[in-house]
């Protein structure tokens, strides 16, 4: 992820991308990344958008890291869903609007009430689940 940042620290100052400018003079703000989860933000323009999927595309080429672009989401903010759907289409992502999930977690959800995490519950008690029935398999009589 450390090679993710300097190339779009690269491209950023050679103004191929260009990021949300926060008010007030404070930085501006293009990347976040967590583990092997990235968020990219910019203003929303056509040369942006392709020139991160160019980015992309070179972290992929230099690294062998492929994205899956089937996985990731478009959002945008106060556009048009035609323009939004338009340009996932041609990213090849999906088209996404807020409140979304974030490592299973919604966006926005107050995390001190005990159903905002009964989507996590859901998904271990699933996983768990798979768990147990491969144990019991293996556990019978007569199979190695």
């Amino acid at each position: 992820m450390e090679f993710l940042s300097h190339l779009i620290h690269r491209a950023l100052s050679s103004e191929l991308i260009e990021p949300i400018q926060i008010p007030n003079g404070d930085p501006s703000l293009s990347h976040l990344l967590f583990a092997d989860y990235a968020i990219l933000l910019g203003i929303w323009s056509e040369r942006n958008i392709t020139n991160m999927a160019r980015l992309l595309r070179c972290f992929h080429m230099v690294t062998g890291l492929k994205i899956n672009l089937s996985k990731c989401s478009l959002f945008g903010i106060n556009m048009a869903d035609s323009d939004l759907m338009e340009m996932a289409t041609r990213l090849h992502c999906r088209a996404d609007k807020f409140p979304c999930s974030y490592l299973g977690l919604r966006d926005g959800e107050n995390m001190n009430l005990v159903n905002s995490w009964k989507p996590v519950e859901d998904i271990f008690e699933a996983r768990l689940s798979k768990w147990k029935v491969d144990v019991t398999i293996r556990m019978k009589p007569g199979i190695p």
